[in-house]
């Protein structure tokens, strides 16, 4: 049997253990005489003290939701005569990345897709709805089914793993309708919120080529591209295209599949990119890169600086998600603020609207307004 998922920190925390354990028993479909797990287990998994744990649990007995035999307790029969249906009225489904801490992640705005829908699941907690946090690793096809055949109040996903894409395919078909952080064309049946990438890069390119740069080139340096920088890379594009420049193909590399490989050290990711890079120079001119993000900066500087060719006089480096610290050794020529927080509340607001019956009729696309910075 699975573990309940780690649940959101609160203000009432048995009040909240209560809301997550009778989320996660329904979600479950538990039945008379299904055991849970171990007291150890569930404090260290909801995050809370032991004695808040039973306090929780011993209420949850009171109701008649499980019975204690020894040290084990058990799902008794009164909860399969519950009305499931009502309960999961207030309950939220949270398709989250990672199975960490969530309280945690709320202070960590780089880890983008988990910080964005904590932050969403954080507001709607205060409107009173329990949260119920899955892991896509942990998940089963048929418990997934199980899940949204009980009818929750809701879901919220962010799109990092296409396994959340097949999922949130199965909802729609079940005639729900999920909230996402993330574009994705086929998904069709959701309301898709996501930063506009293209017109962020858009305007990054034209910054570009009004500073003088006319050989512009997007160096991903990934040899498996997302959608995200596929967009990006159409809003370079749409600009060279424009302005009567010369579209250069994407510079890609094989000695990576995301751009973030942990086993590499800074050296050896400069000396990759000394590679693709000297092997574009070789067909293309290059007075400009745009990078996947500012981590990417030095790396590219590094791998100019062994080309012999001068930052920012012969080449600029423009990052993206604007992370970048006097701490870096590189400032980027640009980079762009993806606004998190606008996003966040954006994806709480679909979610209440749809449960309210106050949004549109169909499901849409929401990008959200990236900002230029130059630096």
């Amino acid at each position: 049997m699975g573990r309940p998922p780690k649940a959101l920190s609160s203000q009432a925390p048995k009040a909240r253990v209560i809301r997550e354990v009778r989320a996660w028993i329904l979600g479950q479909k538990l039945q008379s005489g299904d055991p849970l797990p171990a007291e150890r287990q569930l404090a260290d998994h909801l995050g809370v003290a032991r004695n808040t744990l039973r306090a929780a649990l011993q209420e949850l007995e009171d109701e008649g939701w499980i019975t204690t035999t020894g040290k084990t307790r058990r799902v008794t029969h009164d909860v399969v005569e519950i009305d499931r249906t009502n309960l999961m009225e207030q309950t939220l489904v949270v398709i989250s990345p990672i199975a960490g801490d969530h309280s945690e992640v709320s202070k960590q705005p780089w880890r983008e897709g988990s910080y964005v829908l904590t932050r969403a699941a954080q507001q709607l907690e205060a409107e009173g709805f329990a949260l119920l946090f899955v892991s896509p690793d942990n998940l089963t096809a048929g418990q997934w089914e199980q899940l949204i055949a009980s009818h929750p109040a809701g879901i919220l996903a962010a799109l990092s793993r296409p396994k959340i894409v097949t999922f949130l395919q199965t909802a729609q078909s079940a005639g729900l309708r999920p909230v996402t952080f993330g574009r994705n064309p086929e998904l069709s049946g959701c309301d898709q919120v996501y930063p506009d990438h293209r017109q962020a890069t858009y305007e990054q390119t034209r910054y570009l080529i009004e500073s003088g740069r006319r050989h512009i080139v997007c160096g991903w340096f990934q040899s498996e591209i997302p959608l995200y920088l596929q967009e990006r890379y159409e809003g370079y594009k749409q600009a060279m295209q424009q302005a009567g420049f010369e579209v250069q193909p994407p510079i890609l590399s094989s000695y990576t599949t995301n751009g973030y490989t942990p086993t590499l050290t800074h050296e050896q990711h400069v000396e990759a990119c000394t590679t693709v890079l000297s092997e574009h120079l070789q067909r293309f001119q290059i007075d400009a890169v745009l990078t996947p993000s500012d981590a990417f900066v030095a790396r590219v500087a590094g791998a100019c600086a062994a080309m012999g060719r001068s930052v920012h006089e012969q080449i600029s480096i423009s990052g993206y998600d604007n992370h970048w610290s006097s701490e870096m050794t590189t400032k980027p020529a640009t980079t762009v603020e993806k606004h998190n927080e606008k996003a966040a509340c954006l994806l709480a607001e679909l979610v209440l609207a749809n449960i309210r019956g106050t949004g549109s009729e169909s499901p849409g696309e929401h990008p959200v307004a990236c900002t230029l910075k130059v630096l």
